[in-house]
């Protein structure tokens, strides 16, 4: 299950579980940024790819199981 649905069901019933998938999702991006980083990149273009990069994972994974499959693209 990708982390959204169980962030986007915290977000609207709870403020804890808001916050605790707010810190899961930081770490996400600055892992990715800091690998960015390592790789060259600037530090501003590295955080905005980052956060590009986990959003389009996650929505991937949810047009993935809308289509059925394992694949984003029917």
């Amino acid at each position: 299950m990708p982390a959204c649905s169980t962030s986007w069901v915290a977000a609207a019933t709870s403020e804890r579980l808001r916050e605790a998938c707010s810190r899961v999702y930081a770490r996400w991006e600055e892992s990715l940024a800091e690998i960015l980083r390592a790789a060259g990149m600037a530090p501003d273009r590295a955080r905005s790819y980052a956060a590009l990069g986990v959003a389009a994972s996650e929505g991937a994974l949810i047009v993935a199981r809308i289509h059925g499959t394992a694949h984003a693209a029917p």
